[in-house]
């Protein structure tokens, strides 16, 4: 076993095929990942818009005047104990039953008061066969306060009861003054169950593919090994296996290009967002472990520059791994402040590349923005890489916290600056590949120096040619030395 190993690892070909394998299994798992997110997100939707839909019906049902003529009938906590005690706290609870029964809600629907003195909310009519009048509704959510004359829906909340899916509606007495709110819950595990089940079948389907394809990668390695080894015995023709194994290595890093290029968004997607703008994407091989990102989430602009350890194959990979928990940072754990967001990121590559007695050094450095195109308003959050705003042929640079993403020492929390932009600003996210290159006479690094006074220098300029001066500029410096890192610069106006 040892010896086929051995064998399989020596052979140039045969590796390729298992990056190319290791290769299809991120893509594999991103695609299994990103569908179970999304599965999850749209019956939390769907569910909670049912939920409004029947608050908001139940709102326009009950009558707000019989309700508060209940609420200062009844004083104390516990005055009533049954449903039929009081004829209109019958009447609402029927109504409320009703509501239940028709739409199938398995949980409780209740009613609450909100009292101003005493800043505390109280039930009044529920759904439940024993009744917890004006019993004390603890822990509640602050949107409930901040919404309580017009309703809302409660997203994903936990409670020591779990985890939750809520809506509530107002109810309004004659003079339109809100007298209390009904409130539906359900349980969001019962989600969660749903999308499992979903997510086992889809996973079942990948295995299979996975097995055919790990058959298919093992025979072609078998046929690999059998030809080197006739080839080694007969001698013959040395260049046409040189040449043919070259071809191997580069058609199977071009394959892994295109897996890497589906992770990135389109450059026109950029302009999408941001009508001005360019990315100068230049890896130093085929795949690249430096790569950009974009996402639009409640009508907020997230997007980043982010350098990863190495380049090529290996850096190609690291940066498949960062591109899939930057993306669970933003759905599944729904954080939307840039430093929790590097934070959290920090936790789970650190997690993602931590060995039991041994430690990665895996990482990499990044600047990620936050952008709301109705205020303007830019929260910027860096790991090691600044961000530069070019204002009035001006250069502002937004420092960034001076360690990695990733395994470091001197630890510590990440901070967030924000900053209102104006018309015509432009801000440049940058990976350091650009201003370490070796070139010139002398054979020197261009430096972050000549990087920051190139960016003002050409600041005047349209993007696209912003772009093809940056490009022009790094040839003719870099000349005839060979590319010493990966690049990616991207520039926005606003």
């Amino acid at each position: 076993m040892g010896t086929i190993l051995k064998n399989i690892l020596k052979n140039s070909s045969t590796r390729i095929l298992i990056i190319i394998f290791l290769s299809f299994l991120i893509v594999v798992v991103y695609f299994i990942s990103s569908n179970y997110y999304s599965q999850l997100t749209n019956l939390e939707s769907k569910e909670l818009t049912k939920l409004e839909s029947i608050a908001k019906t139940l709102s326009n049902q009950i009558d707000g005047n019989m309700h508060q003529t209940l609420y200062n009938t009844f004083k104390e906590k516990n005055s009533i104990t049954s449903n039929s005690q009081s004829p209109i706290y019958q009447q609402i609870h029927y109504q409320l039953l009703s509501a239940k029964n028709v739409n199938n809600i398995s949980t409780t629907i209740y009613m609450l008061v909100y009292d101003q003195e005493v800043k505390k909310f109280f039930y009044t009519v529920s759904t439940s066969e024993e009744p917890f009048y004006r019993h004390e509704y603890m822990k509640y959510p602050q949107v409930l306060v901040d919404n309580y004359d017009v309703g809302a829906t409660i997203p994903r909340y936990e409670t020591e009861n779990g985890i939750w899916l809520s809506a509530f509606a107002p109810i309004k007495n004659k003079e339109g003054k809100t007298v209390a709110v009904v409130e539906l819950d359900q349980q969001f595990d019962t989600f969660i169950d749903e999308v499992n089940s979903m997510f086992l079948k889809t996973a079942m389907i990948s295995v299979i593919i996975i097995i055919i394809v790990a058959v298919v990668l093992l025979r072609s390695i078998k046929k690999i090994l059998i030809k080197e080894e006739n080839t080694k015995l007969s001698l013959i023709n040395s260049k046409q296996i040189i040449e043919e194994k070259t071809k191997e290595i580069v058609d199977s890093i071009s394959y892994a290009q295109k897996i890497q290029n589906s992770l990135l968004p389109d450059k026109s997607s950029l302009q999408n967002f941001f009508r001005e703008s360019f990315v100068l994407f230049q890896p130093k091989d085929i795949v690249s472990g430096d790569f950009y990102w974009i996402r639009e989430y409640d009508d907020e602009i997230y997007f980043s520059v982010i350098d990863c350890t190495g380049h090529g194959v290996p850096g190609a990979m690291v940066s498949a791994i960062a591109h899939y928990n930057i993306n669970r940072c933003l759905h599944e754990f729904k954080l939307r402040e840039t430093n929790q967001i590097l934070d959290k990121l920090n936790l789970l590559i650190s997690e993602a590349f931590s060995k039991k007695g041994a430690e990665m050094r895996d990482g990499m450095d990044l600047s990620l923005c936050r952008y709301n195109p109705k205020t303007k308003e830019l929260q910027f959050s860096g790991a090691n890489n600044s961000l530069y705003l070019v204002r009035n042929n001006e250069l502002i640079e937004l420092q960034a916290c001076k360690q990695p993403i990733g395994n470091y020492a001197q630890e510590k929390p990440f901070e967030c600056k924000k900053y209102t932009l104006q018309e015509n600003d432009q801000l440049y996210l940058y990976s350091d590949g650009y201003y370490d290159q070796f070139g010139g006479e002398k054979g020197k690094k261009f430096k972050s120096k000549n990087f920051k006074s190139l960016l003002v220098s050409i600041s005047e300029k349209l993007m696209p040619e912003q772009h093809s001066l940056l490009y022009k500029n790094f040839i003719e410096w870099k000349g005839e030395l060979e590319q010493l890192d990966d690049i990616c610069v991207m520039g926005v106006k606003i």
